[in-house]
């Protein structure tokens, strides 16, 4: 079960979320965070903590964060990785492109979720309803992929230090 986490970043500055989907997602499998931006390189040491046995690094042209470019780096990632799990923080940014990514590569989807498991070959996703009044477990069985979009906080970031391989993947402007 290979597992992608998408690095969200402000400024040169790695956010929170990022950590808290590498504790999420070693629970999964194998994680792989992807760093997207003008200079990719420079979050490296950040994301490298306990967990991550691979960091890819996207360079684009932009400054700042731009849907259309985020969702086409996270397209061209997905058919080069083939991650059973691809997690992003359901921020403004993750809400921004990851929905469209879903729905373009026909992948599983759910935001705001607060829980994730296995259950055999299956992913479990949970999520509030009303509210977050009713949670509700949603399903993924045997599925190519899936894209989820958990909440910040329910996870603790990951710490240490890793010593993840570090690879580049160019996407075509």
């Amino acid at each position: 079960m290979s597992v992608l986490v998408v690095a969200e970043h402000v400024r040169g500055e790695l956010r929170d979320v990022t950590r808290e989907l590498v504790t999420a997602g070693r629970e999964l499998g194998p994680v792989t965070v992807a760093v997207i931006g003008r200079d990719p390189a420079a979050l490296v040491e950040a994301v490298d903590v306990d967990g991550v046995s691979e960091i890819v690094t996207v360079q684009v042209a932009g400054d700042e964060y731009e849907n259309d470019v985020y969702q086409a780096a996270l397209e061209a990632l997905i058919a080069d990785r083939r991650p059973r799990i691809t997690l992003l923080g359901f921020t403004v940014n993750g809400m921004g492109y990851a929905p469209a990514v879903a729905a373009r590569l026909g992948l599983g989807f759910a935001s705001d979720v607060h829980g994730v498991a296995l259950e055999g070959d299956a992913v479990v996703a949970t999520r509030s309803f009303y509210g977050s009044k009713v949670s509700a477990e949603l399903e993924f069985p045997e599925s190519d992929g899936v894209l989820l979009l958990l909440r910040p906080t329910p996870w603790a970031p990951a710490e240490g230090r890793g010593g993840a391989a570090v690879s580049a993947l160019e996407v075509a402007p």
